[in-house]
């Protein structure tokens, strides 16, 4: 039980997840004259950092590195879906409206409610099928080299920033 309250403690102290990149997370980073480089953080020291892409192993030097992000994990896009949905429906009443205007129609005006939530519906449901990836920014001047505990009591070498 004190080895859990420990452990518990130092997991508290340790700095904030979201701002370290530990040995083993999936990193994005930009690389002067590479291009993006995408794959997982293998090691880190002062002068460089390694990181095993899908093809190698690329040992990258700090000073290259113009922007590197952290994997945060993936999300749904509900929300968009719901908005790009409501759009698509509110077109088509407006389409309808002029239409209806053209033949002499009058009181179109719950047409446009009811298109907005028709197109919302499947739009919502669309976008909850669709996962993007989520990455958050890390400024490659605030990378520091520490180490810290994971959750099966192992510790780590980390790659951390402070914002």
């Amino acid at each position: 039980m004190k080895k859990l309250a420990w452990a518990a403690i130092v997991l508290l102290l340790a700095a904030p997840a979201s701002a370290q990149m530990a040995k083993g997370d999936r990193v994005r980073l930009e690389v002067d004259p590479v291009g993006k480089i995408d794959g997982q953080l293998v090691a880190s020291d002062d002068s460089s950092v390694t990181v095993l892409s899908r093809t190698s192993t690329l040992q990258i030097e700090r000073g290259k590195i113009e922007r590197a992000q952290r994997y945060q994990g993936e999300h749904r896009n509900w929300g968009r879906g719901l908005l790009v949905g409501a759009g698509v429906g509110l077109t088509f009443a407006l389409l309808a409206d002029i239409v209806a205007h053209e033949e002499g129609d009058e009181g179109v005006g719950a047409l446009y409610l009811s298109f907005a939530i028709l197109g919302a519906a499947p739009g919502t449901l669309i976008g909850g099928l669709i996962k993007t990836d989520q990455w958050k920014t890390v400024p490659v001047e605030n990378l520091t080299v520490s180490t810290r505990v994971d959750r099966a009591y192992q510790v780590q070498l980390v790659l951390s920033a402070s914002f």
